[in-house]
């Protein structure tokens, strides 16, 4: 998957990846990055000149980030229920932004499919989550279509409204649980054992905690993430 312009991410990995920057409230260069800079202007800060990023406080062990180089916003792409945060308003097919609005089980019977039974109500509706930080950037589901493992970058942590999926191949829930170094070498390579094991034969993932009824997955198969210049 290739991050759109104005997309915000948690990762666990323990440096900023190729194309974003930190979300410290640092200044950037209106000339410099104009583009991000038209979708979101002075909204966290700044002025003409130089435009503020959001500052956000991740959990322990992992950071936001937020895309400064990447893709149109209009291709935004990730999986069936994935929740992303955007520093702007939406503009992506299939993206619904999450208000809490009631969603009817016909027009978005896959979507339905997998949602945690929370979200129906007598498979009549569904009803989208509403989240209560509304400071750092809009959260917004894909309803409508979307793959699941194609294109993950190792070290992400995605925001799902279900618990279990097995379709999610490449992606485990964040409860703090333990691998096998030997079977898992790459994303241990990324994270080490910041987040707990003995860092010889296991390592942990981070445990995080669910966000307005909502589940952290983590990346652990997928492409190894650049290092930025941020």
């Amino acid at each position: 998957m290739f991050p759109t312009i104005g997309e915000i991410i948690l990762t666990a990995i323990s440096f900023t990846p190729r194309g974003f920057a930190p979300c410290n409230g640092r200044y950037l260069e209106t000339s410099r990055y104009r583009e991000l800079y038209q979708l979101i202007g002075n909204t966290y800060g700044g002025n003409e000149y130089n435009f503020q990023l959001p500052n956000m406080t991740a959990p322990e062990g992992t950071q936001y980030c937020i895309c400064i180089n990447g893709e149109s916003p209009s291709a935004l792409n990730g999986f069936l229920g994935q929740i992303k945060r955007i520093a702007h308003k939406v503009s992506a097919p299939q993206w619904d932004t999450c208000e809490g609005q009631v969603l009817p089980v016909n027009d978005y019977a896959g979507l339905a499919a997998i949602l945690d039974r929370k979200w129906h109500n007598s498979n009549i509706s569904i009803k989208l989550p509403t989240f209560s930080d509304k400071q750092h950037g809009i959260y917004t589901m894909n309803t409508k279509g979307g793959g699941y493992d194609e294109g993950s970058t190792l070290g992400t942590i995605g925001l799902f409204p279900f618990e279990q999926n097995q379709r999610m191949q490449n992606w485990i829930p964040c409860q703090g649980q333990q691998l096998s170094i030997p079977q898992f070498q790459a994303i241990f390579a990324l994270i080490g054992s910041r987040f707990g094991g003995d860092g010889r034969s296991t390592f942990a993932l981070p445990n995080l905690a669910d966000v307005d009824g909502c589940c952290y997955w983590i990346c652990i198969n997928g492409a190894y993430p650049s290092r930025g210049d941020n």
